[in-house]
């Protein structure tokens, strides 16, 4: 469950990235609407997982698997 949970989490926040770019500073719309709608749905899963698990453990892993699954060099063609 805490596995699931973590591995969600930094999906919702990966994705929240992507349309953070796409809302183009926050200045359209729906892409910003979803921004905080995916980061608040990571926040609750991340803090769900920490009832199982210490705050530095639970910290580390969402963050190391959001930078793993961050695709912006290869969606945005950025620079690495």
């Amino acid at each position: 469950m805490f596995a699931s949970m973590v591995m969600a989490a930094a999906l919702f926040f990966t994705v929240g990235g992507i349309f953070m770019k796409l809302s183009e500073g926050l200045t359209k719309f729906w892409p910003t609407v979803i921004v905080f709608a995916l980061f608040v749905i990571g926040t609750a899963l991340q803090t769900l997982a920490m009832k199982r698990e210490d705050l530095a453990v639970t910290y580390l892993w969402v963050v190391g698997l959001e930078s793993i699954l961050a695709f912006g060099v290869l969606l945005f063609s950025e620079s690495c």
